[in-house]
């Protein structure tokens, strides 16, 4: 038997990508899929069609900074020319696309809940 697990915060349980009410059940199923609820508290985590929306405007705020910030590396630090700094910045994108989707999507449902929490 092993020994209870203190609770967990709110950083840490978005960290792990957690559930904003319980910080225990999953909120992603597999990869690229979220849970409808909660497995443990059953919580809804998504609820119509274009719920997810905000998500995306979240995704940009992640994306811009990272293509930006990575062509302006790869041209000031590394010294490659604008135009390859750009490709490397896109191809270091890809590389953390599915991070900047689940946690854009875990961030929309921690402000959705925090905005809405009677649902």
């Amino acid at each position: 038997m092993g020994r209870p697990q203190a609770p967990i915060g709110t950083a840490e349980a978005i960290l792990r990508q957690r559930c904003p009410r319980c910080h225990e059940g999953r909120i992603f199923r597999r990869r690229l899929t979220m849970y409808w609820f909660c497995p443990v508290c059953e919580l809804r985590f998504l609820r119509e069609p274009g719920y997810t929306t905000v998500a995306i405007e979240l995704s940009y705020l992640f994306t811009v900074p990272i293509l930006l910030g990575g062509t302006a590396f790869f041209a000031l630090v590394v010294g490659l020319e604008i135009i390859w700094a750009a490709i490397a910045a896109s191809v270091l994108f890809l590389a953390v696309s599915p991070f900047v989707f689940r946690y854009s999507r875990v961030l929309w449902v921690y402000l959705d809940q925090k905005l809405d929490p009677g649902r």
